[in-house]
């Protein structure tokens, strides 16, 4: 008897211990995704084994065996981030997860520059991996769309633009395959040779062309007679589209929807005759990893993925607030948001104008207290694009706090000086901008924007 309850308190022991370890396994990640520091701290400190811990398998997105540290660059949990790569062995950074992803490859595709530079910098060598498939980081971010990456990438490290994978997919044939379209773009603009083909003789023109045409090929006939009416402006063929029972809603093989390819196209009659549907969806957003060049000229690009075609109007009116007027009569959501937690506000800040800002305050003054999900105001956005009357209308008119803070303890002064954005600098001096204002790492705007 005593032998039975003696082996029964060992099983006790043992499924205590095996729910122990799941409870801090699972507590982990938790704490990941809800930015506890302290909990990361004590971890660091107390139990580095449990930052060994990875993600079970079939684990959603495609994450399975991520490592806590893989996982935080996914989420793009900055502090986190920093505070393991700091503390930890620099072998933690090549842990790899199921699809062979190490950390700096998680960086390419799911974070931003200063994710990559702070890993690259940790531990150079890391610059160079590959899947066994040879996979580059410059493969991965054409993949994942990574604009800034991309070009941050291919200026700053010895990586060959034209490089091929196992396939003979170069970076350009992986942007056209996961039809990253501004990401296409800028490769070509940096150099990518379009006429390097894959093992089977396809060029990235060709993917991408066959991907986008798929797509546009499900449409009903009506469909595409519907976006081919817009494209050329032909309002008589577009009314006779939707008489004949064209989905109104319908996305191109872009993903954008006919609203959006109207404002795109900047063609306001067809926008009037959508607006005048009774079922035009005023909420429909663009596909998730959106990018989109500031104009025909620029290797710039903003991420505006999950911008309704409100917010997709006011980055696209420069200067004519028309189409944003109509849809904001048209009742359309000026609260929502984008992923990044841009909303209409914000986005008037960056690219739209005076006029555009005083509807939309009139509408709810609320807005003027607008953040992203970084804690950027409108008026540092504001300062980021040079919108240099939208600067002095917002201190002036709208009072916003002119020294308030991001995350990293930028203020808009210091956002000018770390962009060197000077006519905005000299401005929010006059508007009485403290100088003297740190950010979360001691530096000054003055520490910055003289010494550049």
């Amino acid at each position: 008897m005593i032998k039975k309850i003696f082996i029964l308190f060992i099983i006790i022991i043992i499924f205590s211990n095996l729910h122990a370890d799941d409870y801090y396994i699972n507590n982990i990640f938790t704490a990941i995704e809800d930015n506890d520091i302290n909990y990361i701290k004590y971890i660091i400190e107390n139990d580095t084994q449990i930052l060994q811990s990875r993600l079970p398998k079939d684990y959603e997105n495609n994450l399975e065996g991520a490592t806590p540290l893989l996982y935080a660059i996914y989420n793009d949990k900055k502090d986190i981030i920093k505070l393991l790569i700091n503390n930890l062995d620099t072998s933690y950074l090549e842990e790899r997860d199921d699809k062979n992803y190490n950390s700096i490859m998680y960086a390419t595709a799911f974070s931003d520059i200063d994710i990559l530079k702070l890993i690259s910098e940790k531990y150079p060598r890391l610059i160079n991996s590959e899947t066994e498939f040879r996979v580059n980081i410059l493969h991965i971010a054409s993949s994942y769309n990574n604009y800034e990456v991309i070009e941050y990438i291919c200026t700053n490290f010895n990586i060959d633009i034209n490089s091929r994978d196992i396939d003979g997919w170069t970076a350009l044939y992986h942007a056209a395959n996961s039809q990253s379209i501004e990401s296409y773009r800028l490769l070509i603009k940096l150099g990518a040779d379009t006429q390097i083909t894959d093992n089977n003789g396809m060029y990235p023109s060709t993917r991408l062309r066959e991907l986008v045409m798929m797509k546009y090929n499900e449409l009903s006939d009506n469909d595409r007679e519907l976006f081919e009416a817009i494209r050329d402006n032909d309002i008589k063929k577009l009314k006779k589209s939707i008489e004949n029972g064209a989905n109104i809603n319908a996305e191109d093989g872009y993903g954008l929807s006919a609203l959006h390819f109207a404002i795109r196209n900047k063609n306001i009659k067809a926008v009037d005759v959508l607006l005048d549907c009774e079922n035009i969806n005023l909420e429909s957003t663009l596909p998730n990893g959106y990018y989109t060049a500031l104009d025909n000229f620029s290797r710039e690009a903003v991420y505006i993925g999950g911008a309704t075609p409100l917010l997709y109007a006011i980055f696209k009116s420069n200067g004519d607030s028309r189409i944003v007027n109509k849809l904001i009569k048209k009742n359309a959501n000026i609260n929502t948001s984008d992923e990044e937690g841009w909303n209409s506000f914000l986005y008037a800040a960056a690219f739209g104008n005076v006029r555009i800002i005083s509807s939309l305050v009139s509408k709810n003054k609320s807005l003027v207290n607008s953040r992203t999900k970084k804690n950027v105001t409108a008026l540092q956005m504001a300062v980021v694009y040079d919108n240099i009357k939208v600067i002095s209308y917002l201190v002036k008119r709208l009072h916003v706090d002119i020294n308030a803070k991001d995350n990293d303890g930028w203020t808009a002064l210091y956002y000018a000086a770390a962009n060197n954005k000077a006519e905005a600098y000299n401005l929010l001096i006059e508007l009485g901008a403290d100088r003297e204002i740190a950010n979360n790492e001691g530096l000054k705007p003055d520490d910055i924007f003289f010494n550049d």
